[in-house]
């Protein structure tokens, strides 16, 4: 038996962890659904990369810092020279987490042959074990220095005060050793903050850190029954096709927006930050009104089913220099986005040959290239290579083909993907990248009510990424385009252009 517990979280925390439930009763830790699916995540990666560095973007009251705790504590108490360290953005959730940690110690059933040696408000240590705890509030600056720490649990750290300054102490305790666990749990909080950058980490093909998303309606109590008259509304198809919601699921979600609205808080727009569907959603929900809607996105992403490749194939090209912005790259015929890709490029003549070699390799039919820039450099040249039957220019400030609803012609590409990605079906890749960036774009109305994009440098002023990838879907559509060959439209059938 000792030995299960030892090696068996899930049946450990069965056995010997007692938590506080909603209503007040003490009772054994049972892990939920997004509690299980948490431990996976952990054992998956420790498999992987042999320790654990995850970011956890969340809903309310889902039980996640509870089994982070129940982790730590499990693997505090049976290791020897293990020092765990947690991190709260206020002295109230302080008080909880380390209270939760004191309950587990007092009910365990092993008390008796694990003695602290000390015992206070702020640190629990293990005697003959030197392993133990030490909890802090992201309040103090300086927390978590000169120390070696093992286990570290970063809570609600969208909500950290000093979060860079805690950032660089804390990681740098941390050993880069196996089993070392590194975890940052939270609700959003909007973007431009620590939490929001580690979560854009997660996105990067070579970081180390995972992002691990726990929805809403995976808790088995965020439902409500229904009566006879319950009536599925319109902006809910895709909520219940997309994430298969159920009639008592969507009654407790109206329930909740209804209690989140008040004087000045859109209810709606709440529920997404508190209850996402998307880690996505939850950023965007606190911060900027995205102009394509995630939900879409996500079902174009998910979509599976034989999409008939006709029309012409289309390249968006956006080119960049030096710095930190890359060369997006996407390819496009009809009602598939077939590739979205980005390159760090240098200089003129790398984007150039990078062009040149995706014309050759896919036959490509029409290349737009964005030529404000290091991009006239680039079209020129590819014009004096002889493709100037191939490549077409893009100046997305110039005046757009309908000037009492666009600003610009960069405002009519984004409607034009908006309308061809609402006029389903249709498909895009699954990548997290592009998801991210196609949400990035904040939108409002100019002085003529013409429909206005937000620009990439406040975007990037704001923290959020650089929407390179998002920018060379949109020049796909910069134009319209006729094949001989062709006997589909490419763009959306209820703008009659092809």
């Amino acid at each position: 038996m000792l030995d299960k517990l030892r090696t068996d979280f899930p049946y450990f925390a069965r056995k010997c962890l007692k938590i506080r439930t909603k209503k007040g009763d003490i009772t054994p830790l049972i892990l939920n659904k997004a509690q299980v699916y948490f431990y996976e995540r952990v054992q998956a990666q420790l498999r992987k990369i042999g320790k654990v560095r995850l970011v956890v973007v969340k809903g309310r009251q889902q039980g996640l810092s509870t089994v982070i705790q129940g982790y730590c504590f499990w693997k505090t108490i049976f290791n020897k020279g293990v020092r765990t360290y947690i991190l709260t953005h206020e002295k109230e959730s302080t008080g909880n987490l380390f209270g939760m940690t004191k309950r587990f110690y007092e009910h365990f059933p092993l008390k008796d042959y694990m003695h602290t040696k000390e015992d206070s408000s702020t640190s629990l240590y293990f005697e003959g074990r030197e392993s133990g705890y030490k909890i802090g509030t992201a309040g103090n600056k300086a927390v978590g220095r000169g120390q070696t720490i093992q286990l570290f649990h970063g809570s609600e750290a969208a909500f950290w005060q000093h979060a860079s300054e805690h950032a660089a102490g804390i990681l740098q305790a941390i050993p880069d050793e196996a089993d070392t666990f590194v975890v940052f749990e939270s609700t959003a909080n909007g973007i431009g903050n620590f939490f929001y950058d580690k979560y854009k980490d997660c996105l990067e093909p070579d970081s180390e850190y995972e992002l691990v998303f726990i929805p809403w309606y995976w808790q088995a109590e965020y439902s409500r029954p229904i009566d006879n008259n319950f009536h599925v509304f319109d902006e809910e198809i895709d909520l219940v096709e997309m994430y298969g919601l159920t009639k008592e699921q969507l009654n407790w979600r109206r329930l909740k927006i209804r209690e989140l609205h008040t004087t000045g808080v859109d209810g709606a727009l709440k529920f997404k930050q508190e209850y996402p569907n998307d880690a996505e959603e939850a950023f965007i929900a606190t911060s900027y009104d995205s102009y394509l809607d995630v939900v879409r996105i996500k079902k174009a992403m998910a979509y599976n089913e034989f999409i008939e490749p006709y029309g012409a194939l289309i390249l968006g090209v956006d080119p960049s220099g030096s710095g930190k912005d890359k060369t997006g790259f996407a390819m496009r015929r009809g009602r598939q986005l077939i590739k979205a890709w980005t390159l760090q490029t240098t200089d003129t003549m790398e984007v150039v040959g990078a062009v040149v070699n995706i014309l050759k390799e896919y036959n490509i039919d029409y290349a737009f290239v964005d030529k404000i820039g290091v991009g006239a450099g680039v079209y020129d040249r590819l014009r004096e290579m002889g493709y100037a039957n191939k490549v077409l220019s893009v100046s997305a400030s110039e005046a757009a083909t309908n000037n009492n609803l666009y600003h610009n012609l960069r405002a009519e590409m984004w409607a034009r993907t908006k309308e061809w990605l609402e006029d389903e079906p249709v498909s895009l890749p699954d990548d997290p990248q592009l998801l991210n960036q196609l949400v990035s774009v904040g939108y409002k109305a100019n002085s003529k009510g013409a429909l206005l994009m937000e620009s990439k440098e406040d975007i990037k002023k704001d923290g959020r990424p650089s929407p390179d990838l998002a920018d060379a879907v949109t020049y796909t559509f910069a134009k319209p385009v006729n094949m001989e060959s062709s006997t589909t439209i490419q763009y959306p059938k209820k703008m009659g252009i092809c």
